[in-house]
């Protein structure tokens, strides 16, 4: 009997053919064998499926990627350059015009904070 036959067999008529010429009836452990031969040959193509992919790399892909990185790193770079050439120039602007009044005032704070909290530790010793 060809594997042509088989396919056309319903289930129904292909079990009805295994009972009758089959001398032996399949054992509980036969048929988990068989699963689990069944499910270890899909697995079996499924990693062979991804160790293909591994090996041959789409270069095509690789390299638009790099190129598409290369010019948004360059965008960023040249942005970021931008942005500290510009907050350098507002910080010597401020430090220029306003800077030591606005320190002064910050250093009073701070040594005013200081003596404060040295009083503190002087009263509780």
């Amino acid at each position: 009997m060809g594997k042509d036959i088989l396919d056309e067999m319903t289930k129904q008529e292909l079990i009805l053919w295994v009972r009758r010429h089959v001398v032996q009836r399949p054992s509980k452990s036969d048929v988990l064998l068989s699963r689990w031969e069944t499910l270890v040959q899909k697995q079996q193509q499924l990693m062979e499926a991804d160790h293909t992919v591994l090996q041959k790399p789409d270069w095509e892909k690789i390299r638009a990627s790099t190129k598409a990185y290369e010019a948004l790193n360059s965008r960023i770079n040249k942005l970021y350059k931008q942005y500290e050439a510009a907050s350098k120039l507002e910080a010597r602007r401020c430090c220029e015009h306003a800077g030591c009044d606005k320190q002064a005032v910050v250093d009073g704070l701070c040594q005013t904070h200081e003596d404060w909290w040295q009083q503190q530790g002087q009263h509780q010793a």
